[in-house]
């Protein structure tokens, strides 16, 4: 899991059930600002399950495949996106720019999402590499 804090508010990508927790009690010790955005990384329990605990607020995106199988799993620890994209998704927010991308099924999931942070030049792939 990684947290962005932008002008506006903080940007968290991926949500395991055994550190959302832990991310909750840190982000008001680093920013007074409200969470703003939450991405699913993929649909996995154990890097979704957690997004039933960031705030109602909270715009949640995922891509298509991941929205699709999040339905076929109907949990409420896995609550269905706002945001649908398909292929790729730019999310700019608060001076943040977050290009996500979907490279269809890897050997470990039908839909892991690649976040790329150029200015930060940082690359997100969750469970894509191992």
């Amino acid at each position: 899991m990684v947290f962005f804090v932008t002008e506006v508010g903080v940007v968290v990508y991926d949500a395991k059930p055994d550190v959302t927790p832990f991310l909750l009690k840190v982000i008001p010790e680093v920013t007074d600002k409200p969470i703003t955005h939450v991405i699913y990384s993929h649909h996995h329990r154990d890097h979704a399950e957690g997004m039933h605990l960031f705030p109602d607020s909270a715009t949640i995106i995922a891509n298509d495949e991941t929205a699709k199988y999040l339905e076929i799993a109907n949990d409420p620890k896995r609550p269905m996106p706002d945001i649908v994209w398909r292929e790729s998704h730019v999310l700019e927010t608060g001076g943040l720019r977050l290009e996500l991308k979907d490279f269809d099924r890897n050997w470990h999931s039908q839909s892991d999402t690649i976040a790329y942070a150029p200015e930060q030049k940082i690359l997100l792939a969750i469970d894509t590499f191992h």
